[in-house]
Formats: structure tokens, C-alpha cells, sequence
């Protein structure tokens, strides 16, 4: 593997993204559109960048009983780990906007479930 090319390609679309908290899935779609790449496994990239200097892996916090992650993959709601450039970590406030927003996507999706649930409730 190519990891000086690797780390550019990384690197770049770690600064260029609006948002800084990138999903590994994002980052991996775009490093596999190289066909340098095209083989490139989630585990690798994340052995890859775990010790990198320039960036921070920002693991999923583990959760408690019987939680499916699968469940929040199928309501578009990505809880894998998250990469972002040490340069970007934001400052106190801005991380507060920034999981206020998560916080109402996540309360979008929940109050959509719920409605569908008690639909489907009623029908039977």
C-alpha cells in the first residue's frame, strides 16, 4: 500500500469536508475511489490512522444492554467511529451547536419511528 498517497488523499478530505467529524465510512468510500484503494478494508484505514500525528479517531461510545447499532444504520443514523484533523477540533461552544444538531436529527428520526410504530399498531 501506497502510504504516503493514502495519507494525502486522507488528509485533504479530512480539511476540505464541512464537516469536520468525517464517518470512516466517508472516508473510506473516498479513498476507495482510487484504484490504489480499491481494496482498501475499514480495519486497515483505521490501523492506518489510529497513530497518525495529524488526526484523532473518535471511537462510538460503547452502549449499555441490548443495543443494535444496526437499528441507527437502517434510521440513516451512522454510529461508527468518526475521524477529524486535531487542527479542527472544535472549541467548547462549537462542539455544543454541533451536538445540539445531532441531538435533533436524532430526535427526527425517533419522533418518525415512533409515528410508524403506533401506525403500524393501530393497523393490527
Amino acid at each position: 500500500m501506497q502510504l504516503e498517497q493514502l495519507e494525502d488523499r486522507c488528509l485533504k478530505y479530512l480539511g476540505a469536508t464541512a464537516n469536520p467529524m468525517v464517518p470512516i465510512n466517508a472516508l473510506l468510500e473516498h479513498c476507495r475511489r482510487d484504484a490504489a484503494f480499491a481494496e482498501l478494508s475499514e480495519k486497515q484505514l483505521l490501523d492506518f490512522l489510529r497513530p497518525h500525528p495529524l488526526v484523532q479517531v473518535v471511537d462510538a461510545p460503547d452502549m449499555p444492554g441490548e443495543f443494535q447499532p444496526d437499528l441507527l444504520s437502517v434510521a440513516g443514523i451512522d454510529a461508527g467511529p468518526r475521524i477529524i484533523l486535531k487542527t479542527r477540533i472544535p472549541g467548547a461552544h462549537e462542539m455544543m451547536q454541533i451536538m445540539d444538531q445531532h441531538l435533533q436529527n436524532l430526535i427526527e428520526v425517533l419522533t418518525v419511528a415512533l409515528a410508524k410504530a403506533g401506525n403500524s399498531m393501530e393497523e393490527n
